[in-house]
């Protein structure tokens, strides 16, 4: 299971992401040093995961690590 938005990025791939969702690549390189992935896009996401047989993401898990990132911001 993925543990954080930037292993989810790596999982996909930034290149296939960047290609798949029409975004340049230094943006997704930004999300993945950020460790954050736009809302808007999450659909995107889970149904580019599917494609490329990435396992376990969906929009609970998006959820999810969006809570656990939003709690260690608060934490900090």
């Amino acid at each position: 299971m993925m543990q954080s938005f930037s292993s989810l990025i790596e999982a996909i791939g930034p290149v296939a992401l960047s290609e798949e969702l029409g975004i340049p690549r230094p943006t997704i390189y930004s999300w993945k040093l950020r460790n954050a992935l736009p809302p808007r896009i999450w659909p995107q996401i889970v149904t580019i995961a599917k494609k490329r047989r990435v396992p376990g993401v969906s929009y609970e898990l998006l959820v999810s690590l969006a809570a656990k990132r939003s709690h260690k911001s608060e934490a900090a």
